[in-house]
């Protein structure tokens, strides 16, 4: 059961992290101010998880998406976005 819901479960995920990825790759290569960058990952997160538990269906469906939405929240504000060079890591905070 629990490999039957792993492989579903990043079959689900991956269309919305691979536009994220693309967002995000977007905007750094136009440099795009990091408050707006944060801003439209984080809402783009919501939007993929909100369409992949409504896709999903279930009981439970609000309060997951609650759950996630809220993490989504947390988590990007609280993690910081930036660039890597080859020497180290150059992170930018907000």
């Amino acid at each position: 059961m629990y490999d039957f819901m792993l492989v579903f479960s990043v079959l689900f995920s991956l269309p919305t992290l691979a536009t994220y990825y693309i967002i995000f790759k977007a905007f750094e290569r136009k440099k795009t101010n990091l408050v707006y960058a944060k801003l439209i990952l984080i809402v783009w997160t919501i939007i993929g998880v909100t369409a992949t538990i409504i896709f999903i269906g279930g009981s439970a469906a609000r309060e997951i998406i609650i759950a996630y939405s809220a993490s989504a929240i947390i988590s990007g504000l609280l993690l910081r976005i930036g660039a890597r060079t080859r020497r180290n890591v150059n992170l930018v905070k907000l």
